[in-house]
């Protein structure tokens, strides 16, 4: 009767939202922290574009969601347990990679690669209401990494992104 209930429970909910109900662990991965944004085109918002985040570990994860009628979208924390194999933490690398989608454009809002499995300090806030114009060109941001990490990471974005 248990593992029916289980199987009841988690066929309700994303897998975003079942990594985070099994989570047995105290410390999951903290693969991708929430994003939230507004994408926009000459000025104007644009509803109904597709936006997609792949997150790489040692896995692929890859989720989307559509812009509302102006244009915002929002991702939610991406955390889980599921058991990274490596020979050791510094051969483990994580990419990040958000694209939106609409018409014949394509532009990426985010794209960074970091070592660990868990996302960096600075994301959080980086990430928190991106401005996103599509008309804009990539920009490249660097921002310090912390821990174990001797180069900054690198993110290329079209949108404005917070240095809180």
């Amino acid at each position: 009767m248990f593992k029916k209930c289980f199987l009841v429970l988690s066929a309700s909910y994303p897998i975003s939202g079942i990594a985070d109900i099994i989570s047995l662990s105290p410390n999951p991965n903290k693969v991708a922290p929430a994003v939230s944004g507004q994408l926009f085109e000459n000025q104007q918002p644009v509803p109904g574009a597709t936006v997609v985040r792949t997150i790489t570990t040692n896995r692929t994860i890859v989720e989307i969601v559509k812009t509302d009628k102006n244009g915002y979208f929002k991702f939610t924390p991406f955390h889980y347990d599921f058991p990274i194999q490596t020979k050791s933490s510094d051969t483990i690398r994580s990419m990040i990679n958000i694209t939106a989608e609409y018409g014949k454009n394509s532009k990426a809002l985010w794209s960074s690669e970091h070592a660990g499995s868990h996302y960096l300090s600075f994301m959080p806030p980086a990430m928190k209401d991106l401005s996103c114009d599509m008309n804009e060109s990539v920009n490249l941001y660097e921002f310090s990494s912390g821990y174990q990490q001797i180069l900054p990471t690198r993110v290329t974005s079209i949108c404005q992104l917070s240095r809180e």
